[in-house]
């Protein structure tokens, strides 16, 4: 999955991953089912999706944790991950339809999309979208999961995930996802 943004600059012959507007980046159309790239426009953005036909216009918003930062390929400069969220809307957390981290590096002057790592919490239990962090470490990005259980209320997802997606030769692999914590029942 490679995707690429150019960052406009007069003299740039690269760019600092440190120092990119996160607000105002392009990630994958795929994250909320659009068929186009997603320009973020202040974290924010409405596309037309087809993932969840009875939610044609998606809300995307991004960055609401902080960005995460590490050398994932233990080569120059350090990769990024972005949060992103899809949702109705509405504002709740009944609302959110999906999350995931997209995973930045550089090209020059312009972003690279990695990969995307999204959740692989047990999709029995997958009543409300999983919550998604991530650590960037050489040659891989731990995502920690927390997931809903049956009896959850919407604050408060108590089943814990941790999966290890593992770098190599330009891509991104999921592993198996191992559960660290089983929902309250």
């Amino acid at each position: 999955m490679a995707c690429a943004l150019l960052v406009t600059g007069f003299g740039v012959s690269k760019i600092d991953i440190h120092k990119v507007d996160w607000a105002n980046v392009s990630v994958p159309g795929s994250v909320c089912g659009a068929t186009h790239l997603i320009r973020l426009h202040k974290g924010r953005a409405v596309v037309d999706s087809r993932r969840w036909p009875s939610v044609p216009r998606v809300t995307v918003d991004a960055g609401w944790n902080p960005v995460v930062y590490g050398n994932l390929d233990g080569v120059g400069q350090d990769e990024t991950a972005l949060v992103v969220g899809c949702n109705n809307g509405g504002g709740t957390a009944d609302g959110f339809l999906a999350y995931a981290q997209v995973i930045f590096t550089t090209a020059g002057k312009s972003l690279r999309v990695i990969g995307v790592v999204t959740p692989k919490q047990p999709r029995k239990a997958n009543r409300l979208p999983t919550l998604v962090t991530v650590k960037i470490r050489r040659g891989k990005v731990i995502a920690r999961e927390a997931w809903y259980g049956p009896n959850d209320g919407t604050c408060c997802p108590s089943g814990r995930t941790t999966t290890v997606w593992t770098y190599a030769h330009g891509a991104l692999r999921a592993g198996a996802p191992r559960i660290t914590q089983a929902p309250s029942r």
